[in-house]
């Protein structure tokens, strides 16, 4: 069925750690002349939540989120509409 609006989706997932459903900014870079894809992803300034592995909700009010994450930690970056999401980056 035809609809006139679109849901958008996100899922952020970090090291099957955190996940997250909102961002402010995704770049995603593919290049096939260096054979490798990059992404850039900003979280907003004053995020304070964001789901455990077992989808329960992480409080990261009084936290760093490098408490939760890491340089070099495995990344799932989905987005699409309706709930139909589709894999844009693994890194």
């Amino acid at each position: 069925m035809n609809y006139l609006y679109h849901n958008i989706d996100l899922n952020i997932n970090i090291a099957n750690r955190v996940r997250f459903t909102v961002c402010e900014s995704i770049q995603i870079k593919k290049s096939v002349e260096t054979l490798t894809n990059t992404a850039t992803l900003v979280l907003p300034r004053e995020f304070r939540n964001a789901l455990s592995k077992a989808d329960k909700d992480l409080d990261l009010s009084s936290k760093s989120i490098l408490e939760f994450i890491s340089k070099g930690d495995p990344i799932r970056i989905s987005f699409g509409y309706d709930e139909d999401l589709e894999t844009e980056f693994r890194g």
